[in-house]
């Protein structure tokens, strides 16, 4: 009772934010939801950062006259914020590929790491745009919210050519197991099903101002109700990996001495070299580049290893 009821005064507290507080908060969410991508895969943080944004867009309220699209338009920039600050701390990275040659390209460092985030952000910006032309109350909203982001980054996926990088349905498919159900539903639908999972706790932080029917025991059935399908979803879709993998033919034996994996009649040899980014496309390195193709590709590893002798398959970058 004491932590549904500061769930409450939280949820309530972020839905009357305004301003530079407001917009901190935006971008802060979308920050962390980041971090539930790729290597970090820190998905207990989404059970934070999506209940934060259900209620931010729950506060996304126009001045009193506003109508159509200019009622819209808090939400809009709410969702704009949220996104310029997923892709920020999604995509920073990219500003490595003007340090390469930095006496050239880094002052176009700016393009990469702020000007791409803040033009992808506009997709999010639509989706929360969208999903507030549907708003309502309770368990609703988060499907409203779900399929919205579900369009959008079906949307991304070729509008301008295209860029659907860290897609919110990556969030859901950390490892092996989870990401099999993808092979039914594909990519979108698990973008679907990530914001709906995630941004489920949200409930938990409904006031009875935000969700009249609360007391009501039509209302508590339909929470539960929704969070039980919610729980239902994610067990269907671990069961299922776990059923494909377990079911999965197999391809390949451990070699437990040599710790390598091992198909009949064939071995591979992957050659990495490491060649610095700035010295990829040097004339003047090219032949070093190849030589050290070459040394890797025949080297022995042990008295056992014939090298190329025995190598079926050489692969290069």
């Amino acid at each position: 009772m004491i932590a549904s009821r500061t769930l409450e005064k939280t949820g309530h507290s972020i839905i009357l934010l305004s301003g530079w507080r407001m917009q901190i908060l935006c971008i802060s969410a979308g920050a962390l939801t980041a971090l539930g991508q790729a290597p970090f895969h820190l998905i207990a943080f989404m059970a934070i950062s999506f209940p934060v944004f259900v209620f931010l867009l729950d506060g996304a309220v126009a001045a009193p006259g506003k109508r159509g699209l200019a009622a819209l338009m808090p939400a809009f920039w709410r969702g704009w914020l949220f996104g310029f600050g997923y892709f920020v701390a999604g995509l920073w990275w990219l500003g490595s590929a003007f340090l390469v040659n930095a006496d050239r390209f880094a002052a176009l460092l700016p393009l990469g790491v702020i000007a791409l985030p803040a033009a992808l952000a506009f997709f999010y910006a639509f989706a929360a745009l969208i999903a507030r032309m549907f708003w309502t109350t309770g368990y609703r909203r988060i499907v409203v919210l779900a399929a919205s982001f579900a369009l959008i980054e079906w949307l991304r996926t070729f509008i301008l050519t295209g860029f659907p990088w860290n897609s919110l349905g990556y969030l859901l498919a950390i490892n092996d197991t989870l990401m099999q159900a993808m092979a039914l539903t594909g990519t979108h639908a698990y973008t679907f099903f990530a914001v709906l999972i995630f941004a489920s706790p949200a409930l938990f932080g409904d006031s009875p101002d935000d969700h009249a029917l609360r007391q009501a025991k039509r209302g508590q059935r339909g929470r539960a109700t929704f969070l039980s399908l919610v729980v239902i979803l994610l067990c269907a879709i671990v069961g299922y990996g776990l059923l494909r993998l377990q079911n999965a033919p197999p391809i390949a034996t451990l070699d437990d001495e040599t710790n390598v994996t091992s198909v009949d009649d064939v071995v591979l040899r992957v050659v990495q070299p490491n060649i610095l980014q700035k010295d990829k496309f040097k004339p003047e390195k090219a032949r070093e580049i190849l030589d050290r193709h070459l040394n890797l590709s025949r080297r022995i590893t042990g008295p056992e290893d014939l090298g190329l002798l025995q190598t079926t398959h050489l692969i290069w970058p």
